[in-house]
């Protein structure tokens, strides 16, 4: 998959091991018509790849910058008829703030309650995993042929039993 992106604050250059995991994860589980969700889309690299594959993309963010990176690449790469971008949260996840630290930030909307996903990517801190926990079983898709994926990036192995657990 080749993937245009510009340089921007934004999290995700495609070099991190987590970025580059997820890539390869995203690879061998994304089909076609798939709905998805990239909560914490960052540069929109892993939207753009799942859009590549064939996807449908909800890419979502709480940070501003991130979310016009991500629009940036969608445009970039030609695939805007699959992505749609939100400043957005899952569940109550706003009520951690901003990812940079600092009080919750309640002006960014939830999805909705009822949205549902074949496949969520989250390449995000532990803690953000660990208190999404019940948010990301409601928002999996499972029917009697497809179990909904879960992908989990961004956290040290320190963090991966307790992510896991949760």
């Amino acid at each position: 998959i080749v993937l245009r992106l510009q340089n921007s604050l934004a999290f995700g250059s495609g070099l991190h091991p987590a970025t580059i995991l997820s890539l390869r994860l995203l690879e061998r589980h994304v089909q076609p018509n798939l709905d998805t969700l990239d909560l914490g889309s960052g540069s929109g690299i892993l939207s753009v790849a799942m859009a590549k594959l064939g996807a449908k993309v909800l890419a979502i963010d709480n940070d501003p910058i991130a979310v016009a990176a991500t629009q940036d690449a969608v445009v970039r790469n030609l695939v805007s008829q699959q992505v749609i971008v939100k400043e957005a949260s899952l569940g109550s996840a706003s009520q951690l703030g901003h990812w940079m630290g600092g009080d919750s930030i309640e002006s960014v909307p939830a999805i909705a309650s009822y949205a549902q996903f074949d496949l969520i990517v989250a390449n995000i801190f532990a803690r953000v995993h660990i208190f999404l926990a019940d948010e990301f079983y409601k928002a999996l898709r499972s029917t009697a042929t497809h179990a909904g994926i879960l992908i989990t990036a961004g956290y040290t192995n320190d963090h991966a039993e307790n992510v896991s657990s949760a």
